[in-house]
């Protein structure tokens, strides 16, 4: 990591090549603990192109739903509900749904 003297924030104090690095604010404990755990989990992630730079990202915290069931399950749930119903739904399926933010 590079110290970033250009950053706006003392919440960004680290980049690099110039970009700040990409942000999760989205999870609960049990998810963190989940994702901390050495184990291979099924995933899938999305670049939404608005925003900056963001993606969306399903990860299936007991691997119950296969990367094309998660792509399956964002592509029919993002075209009927907001962000925030979609990962409410999803959370009660045990899949941890977030935002990465890239700030340039």
């Amino acid at each position: 990591r590079y110290s970033c003297e250009t950053c706006p924030s003392k919440g960004f104090p680290y980049s690099a090549g110039g970009y700040f690095p990409g942000l999760i604010t989205e999870l609960n404990n049990h998810e963190i603990e989940v994702l901390k755990q050495d184990i291979q989990l099924n995933q899938f992630s999305v670049g939404t192109g608005y925003e900056g730079l963001t993606s969306i990202n399903l990860i299936s915290l007991d691997n119950k739903h296969s990367k094309k069931q998660l792509e399956n399950l964002y592509s029919d749930l993002s075209t009927t509900v907001d962000y925030n119903k979609m990962k409410s739904k999803l959370r009660t399926l045990n899949i941890a749904t977030f935002q990465i933010h890239y700030m340039l």
